[in-house]
């Protein structure tokens, strides 16, 4: 499985991805990828990353929003977007695509907690 979804609560969310995958961020949850039960996500805003990929060959990802790369983090990251007082914001309703690019034997991991902008009131008990 390339994509696991994490810790998904009322705000935020966090995402494992191993290979190239795409996010479906807005909707409710038949069709957005992060909403919970009767919630309706409008947009999500990237709050941290970390990522793997083999050193030394030239292997990356490459994180976009719709057709805005964000982000192309390569080796070992790890960036606190929100801890250093912003979030990644760039285009927040965008299909969220990672993208992992020349590593062998499509070696990488890459963990993302989004923040979730969303309707209220939702049904959630948490």
């Amino acid at each position: 499985m390339s994509v696991r979804y994490l810790n998904n609560k009322r705000h935020s969310i966090d995402i494992l991805i191993t290979s190239n995958a795409s996010i479906t961020v807005v909707g409710n949850s038949a069709v957005s990828n992060i909403a919970i039960a009767n919630q309706t996500v409008t947009g999500a805003t990237i709050r941290q990353l970390i990522s793997t990929s083999p050193s030394g060959n030239g292997a990356y990802w490459e994180i976009s929003r719709g057709a805005n790369v964000v982000c192309t983090p390569d080796s070992t990251t790890y960036l606190d977007f929100a801890g250093n007082g912003l979030t990644m914001n760039v285009d927040p309703t965008a299909t969220l695509d990672c993208k992992l690019f020349r590593a062998l034997d499509n070696e990488g991991t890459l963990l993302i907690q989004l923040h979730k902008i969303y309707d209220y009131p939702d049904d959630s008990t948490y």
